[in-house]
């Protein structure tokens, strides 16, 4: 079993269409999909129930437009180091 996660996000939607074309069962995690990775509990929480997975393909992350980056970049570092 795949674990996706950042599942709905730019590169997550497109890593999610592909594991579906190659009938590859997966389990999608993200945010907007109730899981929380910056949250460890929500994260232990998270591997608790999927102890049956091998692999992990990592597509989530914190960001914004160009103008957010520029205006946030601590926060940007920061949620991207607990993701």
């Amino acid at each position: 079993m795949i674990l996706l996660l950042g599942a709905t996000g730019f590169l997550g939607k497109r890593l999610a269409r592909r594991l579906t074309a190659e009938g590859r069962p997966f389990v999608a995690v993200s945010k907007s999909l109730g899981t929380d990775l910056r949250d460890y509990a929500q994260f232990r929480r998270l591997f608790e129930r999927h102890r049956d997975v091998d692999e992990i393909l990592h597509a989530a992350a914190y960001v914004g437009g160009i103008k957010f980056g520029l205006a946030h970049p601590a926060e940007i570092f920061y949620n991207n180091a607990l993701i």
